[in-house]
């Protein structure tokens, strides 16, 4: 808001200095703005009681959960859908930019009564972190189902003869050891045209889009007065938004205009929905796709060709593919870091910990809160109490969502997807291919989603980073180890099943679905018991 984050800013009025000399996050709503050269006029110190009484008197007025005749008007929204069509509104701070692209921005918001979705957050924050978040929060759906729909069409078109399948692997089941023409077209749509879904998925038209408060838009950045009244209005604006969704970085409960705006609107809306939506959920998701695509493409070049060229290939191809895997580890142990610093933050709030820019914003804010909460002490037990209980419910305990890892299998049901199509069209019979659907294409997914849990709670479990390079570094081979050990394991047992015997394939698959459910539900149990610690 203004131009801050979900006002969740670093306060500094449009009519603030120059940008060169402002840091990052400025809102300065400030109650005047006169000076002709923009110059914000002198605070009152905090010792000159007289002049604090007068500002908090001002400001204090405006601390209204209620949308009066003044602040009706200035009720502006923007589908979420067109605003993740907008990159850029997530990376620049509307501080730095210049006053016809600030006009422009206001000029993409329309008229509403009320919110769906009030978006708080923080500029502080890596822009491109929270586009890719809410990206992903929005457009999972469309980017599983453009997966699944491109894994289908390259198996018909591959059946068809539509698209070439120039490589051989020769399957070694029980009864069927024939050569079988390959390609990589069931590899390439699941981890591809999935991942280009996600980032069409706001500009389908169909879609209904939730009308969100987004501050950078919302909030008008070029007029002071409207600006003002936007910002010391944040309150009546949360009383008519449908849920507050809490874009949460490590900066977030240490920005004294973000923890407002959750103290408003749990006070505005008593029954109203709070979701935390910490970016690092979808952060830890990119980082795991981007290694399921690297792994999935070593599991299709091995099926393929590389185990008939020896060993020396194969050496190779493991070192190109796992150095990736063991930096993606450590960028998620680092990720992982953020969610022990959240858990604590709300464990042990203050709110003189919680800084703004500006003396009379915080007045405004310290005063609105202790009228709405008694005093600063019963806000700050709010916090670490109902509140913090709130937000781990709202939050499925901060792991990674069971409908993400759908998206995730993408490449390795791709994968298995193109040996089915190689048995089909190398003749094979219907008990060999289901054999297979049933070990490769169900058990080893279902198996390799376990891992991948076990490599996730690991990597939060220490995430902590270690004083020394060496023992870091250690420390990140060590998690690796573990969950490479469960693949291999299931990856071994997995094709000697379907090289056996039908019998064998769906004993493997029955356990591998089995074992999976139990040891993630197992996992997650565990990091619900440490979330309540």
């Amino acid at each position: 808001m203004g131009h801050g984050a979900s006002y969740c800013h670093e306060e500094a009025c449009s009519c603030a200095a120059p940008a060169g000399k402002a840091p990052k996050e400025i809102v300065e709503a400030t109650p005047t703005c006169d000076d002709p050269d923009g110059q914000r006029q002198p605070v009152a110190e905090p010792g000159e009681d007289g002049q604090l009484d007068m500002i908090a008197e001002v400001v204090g007025r405006r601390a209204s959960l209620q949308v009066d005749d003044e602040s009706k008007h200035l009720l502006r929204a923007i589908p979420l859908a067109r605003a993740l069509r907008r990159p850029n509104l997530w990376r620049t701070s509307p501080v730095d930019l210049d006053p016809a692209s600030r006009e422009r921005l206001w000029e993409m918001s329309t008229q509403v009564s009320s919110f769906d979705v009030f978006i708080s957050h923080t500029w502080q924050t890596s822009g491109l972190r929270k586009y890719l978040s809410l990206l992903l929060q929005t457009g999972w759906k469309v980017a599983t189902l453009s997966g699944v729909t491109a894994m289908a069409a390259a198996f018909i078109l591959g059946a068809t003869s539509v698209l070439p399948l120039p490589f051989q692997i020769t399957p070694l089941q029980w009864d069927f050891e024939e050569a079988c023409p390959f390609g990589p077209w069931g590899c390439l749509s699941g981890s591809f045209v999935s991942l280009l879904g996600l980032f069409i998925s706001p500009h389908l038209p169909y879609r209904k889009s939730s009308m969100c408060f987004l501050d950078i838009v919302s909030i008008n950045q070029v007029n002071p007065d409207l600006t003002e009244i936007g910002v010391y209005g944040i309150g009546a604006f949360l009383s008519v938004a449908k849920e507050l969704r809490i874009l949460w970085s490590v900066p977030y409960m240490s920005r004294l205009w973000c923890v407002f705006e959750i103290a408003a609107y749990r006070r505005a809306n008593p029954q109203g929905r709070i979701v935390m939506a910490p970016i690092f959920v979808e952060t830890v998701v990119f980082c795991m796709w981007a290694c399921l695509m690297i792994c999935a493409a070593w599991i299709w070049m091995s099926a393929g060709f590389i185990l008939g060229e020896g060993g020396f290939f194969v050496i190779l191809a493991l070192v190109v593919v796992l150095t990736p895997v063991c930096v993606a580890i450590h960028l998620l142990r680092r990720t992982l870091n953020s969610k022990h610093v959240l858990l604590e933050g709300l464990s042990t709030f203050e709110l003189q910990h919680a800084h703004c820019r500006l003396e009379h914003d915080r007045l405004f804010v310290h005063r609105a809160i202790n009228d709405w909460y008694g005093s600063a002490d019963a806000f700050t037990e709010h916090v670490r109490g109902p509140l913090r209980e709130e937000l781990l419910k709202s939050s499925s305990n901060f792991t990674v969502p069971v409908y993400y890892y759908a998206l995730l299998m993408m490449p390795f049901v791709g994968e298995s997807l193109d040996e089915v199509l190689a048995l089909y069209m190398g003749g094979a019979s219907w008990r060999n291919i289901l054999a297979h659907l049933l070990a490769h294409t169900v058990g080893l997914c279902m198996w390799y989603s376990m891992a991948l849990e076990l490599c996730v709670f690991m990597s939060y479990r220490w995430a902590a980073p270690c004083k020394q390079v060496s023992s870091n570094i250690g420390q990140t081979v060590a998690i690796f180890l573990l969950p490479a050990l469960v693949i291999g394991f299931g990856s071994i047992v997995g094709r000697a099943s379907f090289r056996r015997g039908f019998a064998q394939s769906v004993v493997f698959s029955l356990f591998a679905v089995s074992v999976s459910t139990f040891v993630v539900r197992r996992l997650r149990r565990q990091v619900q018991l440490c979330n309540c610690c």
